[in-house]
């Protein structure tokens, strides 16, 4: 008798040890666990997060007038403040059908998958993300800010002698920093950035060369 109390004990801590244990129904990587020793734990409740993180998938916000460039299938670079001197890449996988408020943007909400072999990048993080969309060897390109627009024309301050003149450009593709020049300027030719003084066309200037 005995022996049959034990054994039925022994059983029924069995029972509450396999349903004590949770396992994963997919190889991966744990990433995120909340839980701490003594913590009540209730049917449906999340314990755990685990993903496969070789391949990871990420959201990348793409202001509205950039996102009639998109399409499926574009590469993506991505890279990371923690760690600068690395680059992931990936492709665009899904497309925005919408445009949402995001702070003082409106953007589309674009889902990119991202190669990860290294597991290095990791979930949750805030990341830079390059979409390209257009591809041009051996482009004029200047800076966003020497750009400036008036009823709908586009034009630079160029220096001609020693002082600024206006001169119309057309421009071609673009990101975030450049301006393609499709016509209106040389390679050689200097412009004037955007500056808290008020410089216009017929201002005198001065170049000084820093070292």
């Amino acid at each position: 008798m005995h022996v049959q109390e034990v054994e039925a004990r022994i059983h029924l801590l069995q029972n509450r040890l396999q349903s004590a244990t949770v396992t994963s129904t997919i190889d991966g990587t744990l990433y995120s666990f909340s839980l701490r020793v003594g913590d009540l734990a209730r049917v449906g409740d999340v314990l755990a997060e685990i993903a496969d993180l070789r391949k990871v998938r990420l959201r990348a916000f793409v202001d509205e007038t950039d996102l009639g460039e998109l399409k499926l299938g574009q590469p993506v670079k991505i890279t990371w403040d923690a760690m600068p001197e690395r680059e992931w890449t990936g492709k665009t996988e899904q497309i925005p059908q919408q445009v949402l408020a995001r702070g003082t943007r409106s953007v589309g909400e674009v889902l990119c998958s991202v190669d990860n072999d290294k597991l290095e990048l990791l979930p949750n993080v805030n990341v830079d993300v390059r979409i390209l969309v257009q591809e041009k060897n051996n482009a004029l390109v200047i800076p966003r800010a020497t750009v400036r627009t008036e009823q709908g024309k586009h034009f630079v301050l160029v220096l001609n002698g020693d002082r600024l003149r206006r001169r119309e450009v057309v421009l071609g593709m673009a990101n975030s920093i450049s301006y393609e020049i499709v016509s209106g300027l040389e390679e050689s030719d200097q412009v004037a950035l955007s500056s808290n003084l008020d410089i216009k066309a017929g201002t005198v200037v001065r170049i000084s060369e820093t070292k």
